[in-house]
């Protein structure tokens, strides 16, 4: 771990801004210090990773005819972490979690996109009311939640750390925010955790005194965070977590420090990729350590390339097609993975539009293109924009294609790969690179400046579920200019839409009843319809050429045994999964 992580007084706060990209918080809160209602058993995608299970909760949740309010039932006898062992979670915890993230100064606003649908939250939010009506305690174990629109993913939202549980303050009953009032800059050294693990020295946490005043636990510090066996936790009580060991230590180091404790088994595993990767080198090149090298694929991320469908040649499917065909997916890769620098960190392939764990990975196997230039010319020669049929684009709109880039850097090589792909095709681009990301982003998704090509595209997904990516990705509501993510495609505009910013294409595709068909699925059943709305839009409408995710390296010591990846929290190692050697200690 960094020492600014460690430093970070937000750290280990279950109410913190969330960030999808966050240095390893929620995979913390999940494996190891605060359990929600419904959770995940710390897998990747493809082991069922991405499902949701009970957790606080008994069972899965009851959902009403109308999908309008939720209703959870809690497990009896579930018992906070030392100094506050003897509190039972109650449906009134779970309450008190939501509530504080609602509160701006703890949260940054971030969880307002998951909470908002609850009836009342925004307007406490504001400051307007004293309580969240939509959080409806029916008795100490039941917890009834009213939301504001039919919200199919909620389940989803539900095992974000924020809706973790705060207990109320023994000595302060009044305390609104419990155990957590007054600790806005930071809630993680005061916690009072519930899952496997507790901080060390949480037993002497006394949260009798004023907040200013209490001191924090002992086992975080700028430089160790120290884990410990939780004492109130039974793995009789907890069907996701098996939590083998008793202690996890966590140091900011030097490198050179790290590499002698991984070959002394002083350090079992390195976690900053960017500062590691002359390890993951030296390990992966010998035959006897190479087994120490740990690689998994971020699959809550996905970098594309948008074609505009309302902008010419892009508002031909053949010729989308041809592009798709033509871009050389592997060269591409090695290129960009060469000049990307001296990190652990690559990128690696993907054929399909939403991020494997969104689909709980049912797409890993769908190929509806492979580099195939003659393929591509086929597909060329039956759009209307190649004339004589020879598979090369002759009109003058493939000359000089409006398009827009990123620039971290490695893209002017990697953008030689489209320029020479695509020539062979018959067309040429007109490259802009925008080294601010914010403005980039701006020009990216205003569709007045009729872009043709969005070579920057990407999106990390939340949580691992398809509902927001497909709406903010391919609906007419996700077309704007003013955040980071949004449809540089187009589809789903309207007629009017495209008049306004002045098209001369009067229609695009519309996939909006498709859409609408997913989200009012639920469960498995709502998942299965992602991948296959992902398919259709792959074969017959083609937005897009899905091209990268980000792939991980990192060395871990000889002595551990199992080490599975958490793809329900970004890839990370699921902590509480992993086990040592028989004689370990």
């Amino acid at each position: 771990m960094t020492p600014s992580l460690l430093a970070d007084p937000a750290f280990l706060d279950p109410a913190r801004p969330f960030d999808p990209w966050d240095e390893m918080d929620p995979e913390l809160m999940r494996c190891c210090l605060v359990r929600t209602l419904l959770s995940y058993k710390g897998a990747p995608a493809d082991e069922g990773g991405t499902e949701l299970h009970p957790d606080l909760a008994s069972g899965m949740p009851d959902v009403s005819k109308d999908r309008l309010t939720w209703t959870f039932h809690l497990r009896d006898g579930i018992r906070y972490a030392p100094p506050l062992q003897a509190d039972e979670i109650t449906a009134a915890d779970i309450a008190r979690g939501i509530q504080r993230t609602a509160a701006a100064a703890v949260s940054g606003g971030t969880y307002s996109a998951y909470f908002s649908v609850i009836q009342g939250y925004g307007a406490f939010a504001a400051g307007r009311t004293d309580t969240i009506p939509g959080l409806e305690i029916v008795d100490a174990l039941t917890l009834r939640i009213h939301l504001t629109e039919v919200t199919n993913d909620f389940g989803y939202r539900m095992a974000l750390p924020g809706s973790g549980p705060i207990p109320p303050n023994p000595w302060d009953p009044t305390a609104p925010l419990g155990v957590a009032q007054g600790h806005d800059r930071g809630y993680g050294p005061y916690l009072v955790a519930s899952g496997p693990y507790m901080v060390r020295g949480a037993e002497q946490l006394d949260p009798s005194e004023p907040p200013e005043q209490q001191p924090p636990v002992s086992g975080l510090t700028p430089r160790s965070l120290t884990l410990v066996r939780n004492p109130s936790w039974h793995r009789t009580s907890d069907d996701l977590r098996p939590a083998y060991a008793d202690r996890i230590e966590f140091r900011a180091m030097r490198l050179a420090e790290a590499e002698r404790g991984i070959e002394a088994g002083t350090v079992d595993e390195t976690y900053d990729s960017f500062s590691t990767s002359r390890l993951v080198r030296r390990f992966a090149a010998d035959p006897q350590l190479a087994s120490q090298v740990v690689s998994g694929r971020n699959d809550f991320y996905t970098g594309y390339t948008a074609m505009n469908l309302a902008v010419p040649p892009f508002d031909d499917v053949h010729v989308r097609k041809a592009v798709n065909l033509a871009y050389d997916a592997e060269r591409w890769t090695r290129v960009t993975n060469r000049h990307l620098g001296k990190t652990s960190e690559r990128l690696g392939m993907v054929e399909h539009l939403a991020p494997d764990a969104t689909e709980a990975g049912l797409l890993r196997d769908f190929h509806p293109y492979t580099y195939d230039l003659a393929a591509a010319r086929h597909e060329m020669a039956r759009s209307r924009y190649d004339k004589n049929g020879d598979g090369i684009c002759d009109d003058p709109v493939c000359r000089n294609v409006r398009t827009l880039e990123t620039d971290y850097g490695f893209e002017r090589f990697a953008d030689r790969v489209w320029v020479e792909d695509l020539a062979r095709i018959g067309i040429s681009l007109n490259i802009r690179r925008i080294p601010n990301i914010d403005k980039y982003y701006a020009m990216s998704l205003d569709p007045t400046r009729h872009t043709a090509l969005n070579l920057g595209g990407s999106w990390i997904a939340d949580y691992p579920n398809a509902s927001a990516f497909f709406r903010t990705l391919f609906t007419a509501e996700g077309i704007h200019g003013h955040t980071l993510f949004g449809n540089e495609s187009l589809v789903g505009a309207s007629p009017s839409q495209l008049r306004r910013w002045g098209y001369d294409v009067t229609k695009v595709p519309n996939i909006d009843p498709e859409i609408q068909e997913c989200l009012a699925s639920i469960g498995f059943s709502q998942t299965r319809c992602w991948a296959q709305l992902d398919q259709l839009l792959m074969t017959t409408v083609v937005p897009w050429v899905p091209q990268n995710t980000l792939e991980f390296s990192w060395v871990q010591s000889a002595r551990i045994v199992r080490s599975p990846l958490d793809q329900a929290m970004g890839n990370w190692d699921a902590l509480d999964q992993k086990a040592l050697a028989p004689g370990s200690s």
